[in-house]
């Protein structure tokens, strides 16, 4: 037999980007589809969660990249996700209840309120709040500020567990909810 060209190896086979990484979205032909994709499925991302730890950085590169990989075989096989975590209809209105979530927890600025002067703004809050004192319903705005932070950082661990979700619907909802973490974030600094 003749020797095999380097050409030839399994270096080959994927085309390297510019750092030199091998291209995760090259154009590989797709194996054939498993008989139950749902179930072949949950056992990778059992295997995904039992994988050894690996660096910050390098995790969150690979984390996207699973997650794409799955929504393009849910994508695939939609049909036979319906009705399971992984339907993709099912996903947009828990992503839609977290959006509800988040922004409630932005606090309301009214058109009246953005007229009147940081000084008149501070007096109404003190105002408020030396009436909740006379009442005995002393507010900890430290304490409130910390539980709203923490809301935000549940959410947006609820938001990570939905994995990558595709469609403008999907984009316009992920985008609220960033909006609206992110003004939470603004309102109750640490």
């Amino acid at each position: 037999p003749a020797p095999a060209d380097a050409k030839d190896g399994p270096a080959a086979a994927e085309p390297a980007s510019a750092d030199g990484e091998a291209s995760a979205d090259a154009a590989v032909p797709a194996p054939p589809a498993p008989e139950d994709p749902v179930r072949t499925v949950r056992g990778i991302q059992d295997r995904w969660r039992q994988a050894p730890a690996v660096p910050p950085e390098v995790k969150r590169k690979l984390t996207v990249r699973f997650s794409r990989a799955l929504a393009r075989v849910v994508e695939a096989h939609a049909e036979r996700f319906r009705g399971t975590e992984h339907d993709p209809a099912r996903r947009i209105e828990r992503l839609e209840r977290l959006c509800r979530q988040a922004e409630a927890l932005v606090e309301s600025e009214s058109p009246r309120d953005a007229a009147v002067s940081p000084a008149e703004l501070l007096a109404r809050k003190w105002r408020a709040q030396m009436a909740a004192n006379t009442m005995g319903a002393r507010v900890d705005e430290g304490a409130k500020r910390r539980a709203a932070r923490e809301d935000v950082k549940r959410l947006q661990t609820e938001r990570r567990r939905l994995g990558a979700l595709t469609g403008s619907e999907a984009e316009a909802l992920q985008a609220r909810v960033q909006q609206a973490c992110d003004r939470v974030f603004r309102q109750n600094p640490a």
